[in-house]
């Protein structure tokens, strides 16, 4: 493939924003007083930038993976939930973490599910960006299907696993004393999902399990995930909180 054939760097940065910027404001409407854009787009820029440690991280884990004799189980295994579900949700926590958890705009339960969100769309927009550009322009169909498997799946997953830590991070607003056992559950919760969603694509590839398990996970957790966000905002309206700090 030449390189004049590969798609040119606007589209593939367009084509990787774009799900990530529509999926921005259908989660951006579930917070009743929405957040400062300069916030936003802090949180947003470092989940694209904490991408390339990882992938670095993540390769050279990659190497040390091939250099055993691993059967295709354990092999499929530990890259999905040793190296890509472990590294990538303790990345977004990282973000969260830092610069998140000490700012004076983090101050309402539901905040913990808006920003972990806005980090994981970070994140999915650099991976887009990986997967869309080395498709050459006369693969129309195949890069139709990887924008519309980014855009439905990989990078709705990423919102979803990061709202499920968001989540206990929203609970530990009512539960001071408790708050690092809620926020290690909620990153273990995301840890599992995202190695499970994982494992089934790459160990069960091009067969209905593949297709059909994500596609479960999608759904059932979307719903749970639109849950937790009328849950923490009820919750909220009824109940005294103190402020993360």
């Amino acid at each position: 493939m030449n390189n004049n054939q590969l798609l040119p760097f606007p589209i593939s940065i367009f084509l990787a924003l774009l799900p990530c910027f529509l999926w921005l404001l259908f989660y951006l409407r579930k917070d009743n007083r929405p957040e400062p854009k300069r916030m936003v787009i802090k949180v947003f820029l470092l989940g694209i930038l904490v991408t390339f440690p990882l992938i670095l991280i993540e390769t050279a884990l990659l190497f040390i993976i091939d250099v055993f004799s691993l059967s295709f189980f354990w092999k499929i295994f530990i890259l999905s939930f040793l190296v890509i579900s472990l590294i990538e949700e303790l990345g977004k926590f990282f973000i969260l973490k830092t610069t998140v958890f000490s700012s004076p705009e983090f101050d309402e339960p539901v905040d913990g599910m808006i920003y972990g969100v806005i980090v994981a769309l970070g994140f999915a927009a650099s991976e887009n960006f990986f997967y869309l550009f080395p498709i050459s322009l006369k693969e129309r169909f195949t890069l139709a299907q990887a924008f519309l498997f980014r855009s439905l799946g990989a990078t709705f997953f990423h919102t979803l696993s990061s709202a499920i830590l968001g989540f206990f991070v929203g609970l530990s607003f009512f539960f001071k004393r408790r708050r690092s056992e809620l926020i290690t559950l909620g990153l273990f919760l995301a840890f599992l999902l995202h190695g499970v969603y994982d494992f089934c694509i790459l160990y069960f590839e091009r067969s209905l399990i593949a297709l059909g398990v994500p596609i479960i996970i999608l759904f059932f957790v979307g719903i749970l995930v639109s849950l937790g966000f009328e849950y923490l905002k009820k919750i909220a309206k009824i109940k005294q909180y103190a402020k993360f700090s």
